[in-house]
């Protein structure tokens, strides 16, 4: 009798390994939803919320476009052509892998055509509007993002105006046609631009002479540029990244008298001791104090893009 109530103990403390089967299921048919978006434009950074979890690895970022007005057909009194499509995205979107926030870094040449936009219209929240084309990207089910026509685009939700100023990326001088060309970091407005603050030298740094804390002269090889009746505006060319300018005689002669000066390559280079332009949100370029302090932060988010990549 023991035996019999141990063994009907034993058998109720028994696990369950059987489980009931479902009489029907239904796979997520819905497609996802871009919900809203923001844009940071002194990173180039494009926030996309999702109301679902998308495949960041399957997003084509060719079928994202921003246009100046919600409603664009040809109907419309604004261009078809004003709406801008981008090519490529600067950071490595696999590495975000399932998510509902998409984080999308413009590449520069994408970002240089959105900032010089006849209409300027990336430069204020008021008249950014996007539009999602068929199968731009897909959600964990494999179902294509909902589709958003120009016809009825989205304006952004939060939008960030860049701040940070433009600096010198490169600088070509030709003796023979007496022209510059400076090529920055981002489109310029190049009526901003003057002479005034940058100065040609033949080395890399130049000593100098002080009184007090004031730079009284430099020692070394240099001419600082002036604007003068003589200087003058040529052309931007790069998408609006690089200007032409030529120096004219005040500059030119006295760079040609200076031995070791504009040579060769190894003795041309340019410094900047104030601001000499503006990008197209009114920053104006740095002096090389702050050049620093930019240079300094440029690498610091380089690096924390190469790891997040």
């Amino acid at each position: 009798m023991m035996l019999q109530l141990f063994a009907l103990w034993f058998s109720s403390m028994a696990v369950v390994t059987s489980a009931t089967t479902t009489l029907s299921l239904s796979a997520d048919e819905y497609p996802p939803q871009l919900l809203s978006y923001s844009i940071d434009c002194g990173f180039g950074k494009i926030s996309l919320q999702f109301n679902s979890l998308i495949i960041a690895n399957t997003m084509n970022v060719k079928g994202i476009a921003f246009q100046p007005v919600p409603h664009l057909s040809n109907n419309s009194t604004v261009s078809l052509s004003s709406s801008i499509s981008l090519t490529s995205s600067f950071n490595n979107l696999a590495s975000q892998g399932n998510t509902s926030t998409l984080v999308i870094y413009l590449n520069s040449d994408d970002y240089a055509r959105l900032l010089i936009a006849s209409s300027g219209f990336f430069l204020s929240s008021a008249s950014i509007y996007l539009s999602l084309a068929n199968n731009t990207v897909f959600s964990t089910f494999g179902i294509a993002v909902q589709d958003i026509p120009q016809t009825d685009a989205l304006l952004v939700s939060s939008y960030v105006k860049d701040t940070f100023p433009p600096f010198l990326l490169s600088f070509e001088l030709n003796m023979n046609t007496g022209n510059i060309f400076l090529t920055f970091s981002e489109p310029i407005h190049a009526s901003s631009f003057h002479l005034n603050g940058l100065m040609i030298q033949g080395m890399s740094y130049l000593g100098d002479k002080k009184q007090g804390y004031a730079i009284v002269e430099f020692n070394g090889p240099y001419v600082k540029l002036i604007d003068t009746d003589k200087s003058y505006f040529v052309k931007t060319n790069n998408q609006g990244k690089t200007i032409c300018y030529h120096l004219g005689e005040d500059n030119l002669t006295p760079i040609q008298s200076i031995a070791n000066l504009a040579r060769s390559i190894d003795t041309s280079y340019i410094s900047a001791s104030s601001a000499f332009v503006q990008d197209l949100s009114g920053t104006q370029s740095p002096s090389l104090l702050m050049l620093l302090l930019i240079l300094l932060l440029l690498l610091f988010f380089s690096y924390y893009l190469y790891y997040e990549s």
